[in-house]
């Protein structure tokens, strides 16, 4: 039990690191080059959020850390699949915001939960 509350724990970590970084953007103008501000930030965020959970953790439960979900690949093909999976996110979002300048996908959306 405390093994899948320690991962949600820093699933919710990352979650965060990614709203500071949509934050970041709707107050700054995201054009096609700061999109690369987008990507590093979201990348720092992360990295912030593991080390503080590595930091929070207490020791007796150090050892889940180590047991955790591991690549089947090396780690820079890891990255890098992780780095052209944010961009293609990060462009997406960049085009429907660009795109849909009178909110009718916030429209569809609220019809949806009704």
């Amino acid at each position: 039990m405390r093994k899948r509350w320690e991962q949600s724990r820093e699933s919710y970590l990352d979650m965060q690191a990614g709203v500071l970084s949509s934050i970041i953007a709707t107050y700054v103008s995201v054009e096609a080059m700061s999109m690369a501000l987008c990507f590093s930030v979201q990348a720092a965020g992360r990295v912030m959020g593991a080390m503080t959970v590595t930091r929070v953790m207490p020791k007796q439960y150090k050892y889940v850390l180590r047991g955790g979900s591991s690549l089947k690949v090396d780690l820079h093909t890891g990255a890098i699949v992780e780095g052209v999976l944010i961009f293609f996110i990060c462009l997406a979002l960049h085009i429907v915001s660009v795109r849909d300048c009178e909110g009718e996908t916030l429209k569809v959306c609220k019809m949806k939960h009704r």
